[in-house]
């Protein structure tokens, strides 16, 4: 038991010597780092922009908000970020604080943004494509931000994604019938460009998600509620009578999802 509080004692000493060692325009900042990731969140309305902000230094309470202010021109967006939010009551687990910002929908905001972080201004152009959006960085730029990535690839209207988790070792082949499923319903099969799509990223064709571990899925095209999709996942499990452990996992542009 000494032990280990003597290791403590030595943790806090060794992270307090070396905070006094920080720079002294970095002492009175709460923050110096900023990490920005930008995706679309599809409602059934339509779809909107999101900056999801959050530090490089973490706090005691995971909870903490970034203080923000955003100001639009006709041809600029302005991003200020100098201070932290502290909340009535702490979530007690480490962790950075962080700052989701709703941008509007594609298009809607000038994408050419200045950033700050304290008195650190970045410039750069969100450029929207059909396909994706591109970062790209300008003059004025310096290093206090960072980003999750600086192409974005857009999900086509009227797409639905998913994947099939089960225990049964023939698993390609209960996916293919479950499309084969989907298909009788109108669905049909769609082959996304490579790159990253925040929810899934794609490779040689094939969609993968990140969970406990890598997951292979599938993209349809299918203009109708997904209700009928998960009716079509119900028959077949009725007409299999399979004894595998067979969930389904939905979402679409229409911002619906099903979790089974």
């Amino acid at each position: 038991m000494n032990r280990i509080l003597l290791l403590l004692i030595t943790l806090v000493i060794s992270h307090l010597s070396f905070s006094s060692c920080t720079r002294d325009e970095e002492k009175d900042n709460a923050f110096n780092q900023l990490h920005l990731n930008y995706y679309e969140q599809f409602h059934p309305q339509g779809r909107e922009l999101i900056f999801f902000l959050e530090t490089v230094e973490t706090f005691p309470c995971s909870n903490f908000q970034i203080q923000t202010s955003v100001e639009y021109t006709p041809d600029h967006t302005w991003i200020k970020s100098d201070n932290i939010e502290v909340p009535n009551l702490c979530v007690t687990s480490i962790g950075p604080a962080t700052r989701s910002l709703s941008m509007g929908a594609p298009g809607q905001m000038p994408g050419n943004i200045s950033l700050w972080v304290n008195k650190n201004r970045h410039d750069f152009d969100l450029e929207l494509h059909d396909t994706h959006y591109q970062i790209k960085r300008q003059s004025h730029f310096e290093n206090r931000l960072s980003f999750s990535r600086e192409r974005l690839m857009r999900i086509p209207n009227h797409t639905v994604w998913g994947y099939i988790l089960t225990d049964d070792q023939n698993k390609s082949d209960i996916t293919a019938q479950i499309i084969e499923a989907f298909e009788a319903k109108g669905a049909s099969v769609i082959n996304l460009p490579d790159g990253e799509y925040h929810y899934f990223r794609v490779e040689n064709e094939l969609p993968h998600f990140r969970l406990d571990k890598e997951i292979s899925g599938f993209t349809l095209w299918f203009d109708q509620n997904i209700s009928i999709l998960v009716q079509a996942f119900e028959e077949y499990l009725e007409t299999t009578h399979t004894s595998s452990h067979i969930q389904l996992r939905l979402f679409s542009t229409r911002g619906e999802r099903h979790i089974m």
